[in-house]
């Protein structure tokens, strides 16, 4: 927020705690119940027309508008685009005040069967008073493996596997999934401005990757046998034939698009991230600490959530150095 304050949202205390840029708690809103600028189970806190925080809940697509000092200003409820969408959430705000959401079709494409299945996520503008904008797109979202447990159906999502994939950059929204590195930019208005499409093969996932992914997870489990059951229950599952090309998308605050390649959680190289500017064309290569949640990208800062050794989450800002690329592609 503006002069580096930052709004953190807390969501097991549903409050918004609003700090300076030295990390000085200056003010808590929000808090627990259902009355105006409070909160059930809050979601995420996110950047607002460069002078406000919207802040979201995990269930429904209601936004909590705060100024920067923690005062609510008003709420307001995004209505789908077709009467067939449901589960909406709010992923972010377009510089004139749009805002991004997420939602499904009611109605799956085929009737739920055993083994491997995608269904899509459609993602729509919404209007800064709630009303319903254009419909942007409709891609592949998580991959899910559908097994039959206890004469019932149940889906898990496939380990290591692509989903559906989108932010706000600046005035325009980048859609795409995370197979490959191919996003298509949207206006407000739902026209599509152009694609960002960069040749990456994806990496084919292999014996000894799976063997390292299952060995990643049964590191905290203790009991032999408890581990070979787990071990031989990953062994069973399905596997996607090869690795995402990236696994989270960031706008920064001069409306370049940061992209994070895909690393594998028992990788020991820090997170690697390619930078391409409005045209599509590519800035930079940054390497950023390999376990940090980036929430925000300013000019000179990048801002972020890690968890210590307990589990509990901090927020850092590291400072953004910036150098000449030493190569023109990015690979």
């Amino acid at each position: 927020l503006p002069f580096g304050v930052v709004a953190v949202a807390d969501g097991q205390s549903n409050e918004i705690r609003i700090f300076d840029r030295n990390g000085g708690h200056l003010q808590t809103a929000g808090g627990e119940g259902s009355g105006p600028g409070e909160f059930t189970r809050l979601r995420k806190a996110f950047s607002y027309m460069a002078d406000s925080a919207a802040v979201t809940e995990i269930m429904g697509a209601t936004i909590s508008i705060f100024d920067s000092e923690g005062n609510w200003g008003r709420s307001t409820t995004c209505k789908p685009a077709s009467s067939s969408f449901t589960g909406l959430r709010v992923e972010g705000a377009l510089a004139g005040g749009e805002f991004l959401v997420r939602g499904m079709q009611q109605f799956q494409t085929e009737a739920p069967t055993e083994g491997y299945h995608r269904e899509p996520s459609v993602y729509q503008i919404c209007r800064a008073d709630g009303e319903p904008g254009p419909i942007l797109a409709e891609v592949p979202d998580l991959e899910f493996e559908t097994l039959t447990r206890e004469g019932k159906l149940v889906s898990f999502p496939l380990e290591m596997g692509g989903r559906a994939a989108a932010v706000v950059v600046g005035d325009a929204v980048m859609v795409g999934v995370t197979d490959r590195l191919e996003l298509r930019r949207y206006g407000a208005d739902g026209g599509l401005q152009g694609i960002l499409r960069v040749g990456i093969p994806p990496s084919p996932v292999r014996d000894e990757t799976i063997a390292q992914w299952i060995e990643h997870q049964l590191e905290p489990v203790d009991d032999p046998e408890v581990a070979r059951q787990t071990r031989q229950r990953y062994r069973d599952r399905i596997w996607p034939d090869s690795l995402p090309v990236f696994s989270d998308l960031r706008g920064d605050s001069e409306g370049n698009l940061w992209v994070r390649r895909f690393r594998p959680p028992f990788a020991e190289e820090p997170g690697a991230w390619w930078v391409f500017g409005s045209d599509g064309s590519f800035l930079a290569r940054a390497i950023l600490p390999a376990d940090l949640r980036v929430e925000a990208i300013g000019t000179d800062f990048v801002l972020g959530v890690m968890a210590d050794e307990l589990g509990v989450e901090r927020v850092f800002r590291f400072p953004l150095l910036k150098a000449p690329p030493s190569v023109d592609s990015a690979e």
